[in-house]
Formats: structure tokens, sequence, C-alpha cells
């Protein structure tokens, strides 16, 4: 069972970033009026002056937004590379387990906060996942 868990949590959260890389790729929705044209307006040409240069929110959105699919697909698939190599090693598969559950849990407060169901559910699969494997580990091995 514990496997199983954490194997279905990294497989969702490499999905969600799938997920996450078509939405990103899909573009911005068009303005629907003229409030939402002059904030895009502003979000995609005015620029900030930062350490190395000037950039503008929509740069800042768009690399965070790859940021955010480049990270869930490396979590999941290390949990993967893991769950594969050290299937004997209990102090590891927990260590990552607990870590895994923990990550899972803040980011599913931070997409309950800012984001909106989508991602949210997406984050939810893969908190329960992981809770549902520590749990299950502890139980088996306690």
């Amino acid at each position: 069972m514990p496997r199983r868990a954490f194997q279905l949590a990294a497989w969702m959260s490499i999905l969600t970033a799938g997920f996450h890389l078509l939405g990103h790729f899909s573009g911005p929705q068009p303005p629907a009026n003229d409030t939402e044209r002059q904030i895009w307006e502003l979000v995609t040409t005015y620029r900030y002056q930062v350490p190395g240069g000037q950039r503008t929110l929509w740069e800042f959105q768009l690399g965070f937004s790859l940021t955010f699919s480049i990270f869930l697909a490396l979590w999941g698939l290390l949990g993967l590379a893991v769950w594969r190599h050290a299937a004997d090693n209990l102090a590891l598969r927990r260590s990552v387990t607990l870590a895994s559950a923990l990550g899972a849990l803040l980011m599913l407060a931070v997409s309950l906060r800012y984001f909106f169901v989508a991602p949210t559910a997406c984050l939810g699969l893969v908190a329960l996942g992981y809770v549902v494997a520590l749990v299950s580990e502890w139980r088996a091995r306690a």
C-alpha cells in the first residue's frame, strides 16, 4: 500500500506538471473589457528595474509558471527513482515520504489560498497520495 500510494502521488505530480504546461503554452485569455485591456497592457509592457536588467510582470509570471512545472515533474521523477532503487532502504523511503507529504501539504495550502480549482484538485491528490503512503509506511513497519 505505501508503494502504490507514493507512486500514485508521484505520477500525479508529473501529470500536474503536464497539465500546467498545457495551460502555460495555450497562452492567456484575451481581455474581456477595457479595464482588463489596460491591466494587460501594463502587465506586459511596464518594466521593473531588477538586478541584471528589466522585467515585466508577465515575464516574471512566465518564469515562475515554467519553474512550477519543472519542479513538479522533477519531484515526481525523483520520488519514483527513490522507490525503485531504494526498496530495501526503509529509512530513506520514510524520509523521502515524510518530506514529500509535508511539501505537498504546504503546496496544497498555497494553492487553496492563491490558485483556482484545477491545480488545487491536482495538488490535493498529490498530497493525499503522499499522506496515505506515509501513514501506511509507518503502520506497516511499526
